[in-house]
């Protein structure tokens, strides 16, 4: 099976009759460390081969398919949940749904059974991490459920922010696949390690500022309630971000485009059109250049000029004064070395072969 799927590396626990039996695999690029198996679970250490020494756990779970002894699942989740602090992501077949609407057709969950599983997640500190796609993992006859999940601790999602699960179409038999891909947002490439959202006190002046807010918060997520406040948070900060782009990215342009305009009007004869589009167009710059100075006041963390100064000029320069002070010119290795390139930066932050690694920062 394993050569089959095209993997070339594997660690498998085999079925007893027609149920049970876990396997995973995985390709090369990967340090993986086995951990434990048993007939319900196989535990893995992972660590990225890349240099970044991320380690984190997988766990493949396969709970019992009697309720009566579900509990053995249970108390093995728990058992798990003590052997290492690291973070960690069990996920697969549970055999047991959490929420009545988990379940469609047949008679209804029994309400402890739920509340069993409930308290191992909670005792185990783990998270469910939601899913895409169709609601339900499994079918039996006219019955569907979600017995299919992938739960999480707070310091895996720490780690894997972006991560999410899919339900994939049904290939064969009567669970269908999950796709867990694992995402770290905070440790992107390059391009993208310019970017930080920052939330200006100058939006909330904007009449549009709060719908965006309260539109972005109330969009439906799956999942236990941290996760939900996780992701509606997420989603919250991508549509400000996308809204401050387009409402104030070209602010600059359109205080410049309303200051040529009211110079025209300094060659033009005072009509009561004209009035009246300068009285408007003199507000309208007003609460630009607001907003402008409001944006630098934020940025310098300063003390608060008074309300008649305009000097937007000198925020923008405690800004820049603050961001200088701040930036990282080099280090000392422990060889006492310089380093002030990316290369020789990356070198000895992500030396992992020194039980301790001292480091000397230096602002030149």
């Amino acid at each position: 099976m394993r050569l089959q799927f095209g993997f070339r590396n594997g660690e498998v626990v085999f079925s007893e009759g027609q149920s049970g039996g876990v396997a995973l695999f995985w390709q090369d690029g990967l340090d993986i460390r086995f951990l434990s198996k048993s007939k319900s679970h196989v535990d893995v250490e992972i660590q990225a081969v890349d240099g970044l020494g991320v380690r984190w756990r997988m766990i493949g779970l396969y709970g019992n398919p009697l309720a009566s002894e579900r509990h053995l699942t249970w108390d093995l989740l728990r058992d798990l949940y003590d052997v290492s602090t690291i973070p960690w992501v069990v996920i697969r077949d549970f055999n047991e749904i959490v929420q009545d609407n988990e379940k469609d057709g047949g008679v209804p969950q029994n309400l402890n059974q739920m509340m069993r599983f409930q308290s191992a997640l909670d005792d185990t500190e783990l998270l469910d991490l939601g899913f895409q796609g169709a609601p339900y993992t499994w079918k039996g006859g006219n019955v569907r459920c979600q017995l299919d999940r992938a739960v999480a601790s707070p310091s895996w999602l720490d780690l894997f922010p972006a991560s999410f699960v899919t339900h994939l179409p049904p290939i064969h038999g009567d669970h269908v696949p999950l796709l867990l891909s694992v995402h770290n947002a905070f440790l992107p490439s390059k391009k993208f390690m310019k970017f930080r959202f920052r939330f200006e006190s100058s939006w909330t002046a904007h009449e549009a500022c709060k719908g965006v807010i309260e539109s972005s918060w109330a969009v439906s997520i799956q999942g236990q309630p941290m996760f939900q406040v996780m992701k509606k948070i997420a989603n919250t900060l991508m549509e400000l971000n996308d809204w401050q782009r387009a409402t104030f990215g070209n602010r600059k342009r359109e205080i410049e485009g309303i200051q040529e305009r009211l110079e025209q009007f300094l060659c033009l004869p005072l009509t009561a059109n004209y009035l009246e589009e300068h009285s408007q167009l003199s507000n309208q710059l007003k609460n630009l250049l607001d907003e402008e100075r409001n944006y630098w006041k934020q940025r310098s963390r300063v003390a608060w000029l008074n309300e008649g100064d305009k000097n937007t000029n000198y925020f923008h320069r405690k800004t820049s004064n603050h961001r200088a002070k701040n930036r990282l010119r080099g280090l000392f290795d422990v060889n006492g070395v310089w380093q002030a390139s990316d290369k020789g930066w990356n070198m000895w932050l992500l030396d992992t072969s020194r039980p301790c690694l001292l480091l000397l920062l230096s602002i030149r």
